[in-house]
């Protein structure tokens, strides 16, 4: 009987959002079983989130060709801060680690060019914290047929083998996307804009970060001609 090997393993993201960094601390055989043992949210300040902005104004609006790279440690220094305070906080051992996986901050994503840009350097982080590191998901994902965006899709698998297989799950995010398994195929892809321009918006016009509880929309008034007009595009 061969036994499964079970992997300590912490997890680093930061969505389009740009809320904060989301680390994870968990067991897992990288299959069926997955433990989480801690998991905590670091948010941003509004500056940081600010300078994150121009970073990704910087490559989206400019139409001149720049070397985007030379804002990855600005992102990279910011990463490993928060790793090593979840780490200290949380009192893990890193010797216990097997690897860390880093999923970078998305300043580019376009899925009819088929590229994606995430920054955060995988081997700097590595070296600080001296601890394997797992990253590129995103390349590799593009390379293989997808569009970029494959550990919510895995997560989203791994959560509907255990809850119902005939169902599909939405995410909404800053960006929003859905995932369901068809004859055992796993299908995911980007189905539109989520959170992130009520998030741009709100910061705009009130200089707050997300609409809590949804009491500025509340207020509005639905415009059903500009209802059905969306209607007719998507369905």
């Amino acid at each position: 009987m061969s036994i499964v090997k079970k992997y300590k393993v912490i997890g680093i993201m930061s969505g389009t959002s740009m809320d904060g960094l989301d680390c994870s601390y968990i067991e897992t055989d990288g299959k069926n079983y997955t433990k989480i043992i801690f998991e905590k949210t670091y948010k941003y300040s509004n500056l940081y989130k600010n300078k994150l902005k121009k970073i990704i104004n910087i490559y989206n609006y400019n139409n001149k060709i720049i070397n985007i790279l030379k804002y990855e440690d600005f992102i990279t220094n910011k990463f490993i801060q928060i790793i090593n305070q979840f780490i200290l906080e949380y009192k893990i051992k890193k010797y216990k680690v097997n690897f860390i996986g880093v999923s970078g901050q998305t300043i580019y994503h376009s899925v009819k060019y088929k590229k994606s840009i995430q920054l955060g350097s995988c081997k700097k982080i590595q070296k600080s914290l001296n601890i394997n590191i797992i990253g590129n998901f995103r390349d590799n994902d593009i390379k293989n047929g997808g569009q970029g965006a494959p550990i919510g899709a895995y997560y989203h698998k791994y959560l509907l083998n255990k809850i119902a297989k005939n169902a599909a799950i939405i995410n909404i995010g800053g960006v929003s996307n859905i995932t369901y398994v068809k004859n055992k195929k796993l299908i995911a892809f980007d189905i539109g804009p989520g959170n992130s321009l009520i998030d741009d918006l709100m910061f705009n016009f009130y200089k707050k970060n997300f609409d809590k509880n949804g009491n500025n929309a509340y207020k509005g008034k639905k415009n059903n001609k500009l209802i059905q007009e969306f209607k007719k595009r998507i369905f």
